[in-house]
């Protein structure tokens, strides 16, 4: 059966990097929007060296996060 899964060094050549922002759903809302720097933080580290893929639950937290960034 062939492998389907990855592991690479975080120093090697990839596409990209994918995360899953916060959310209520998640996590309970006050919680989650006082973490949401670190997500900020990691977006504005990556970005200049590769692409982001963000996750957003739904269309609000997509503009809450374009705001954010």
């Amino acid at each position: 059966m062939p492998t389907t899964y990855q592991f690479i060094d975080e120093h090697q050549k990839h596409e990209g990097t994918w995360i899953t922002w916060p959310h209520h759903h998640t996590y309970v809302k006050n919680y989650a929007n006082s973490i949401e720097y670190i997500w900020v933080e990691m977006t504005k580290d990556l970005a200049p060296g590769e692409k982001v893929h963000i996750v957003a639950y739904n269309e609000t937290l997509k503009q809450r996060i374009i705001g954010l960034l």
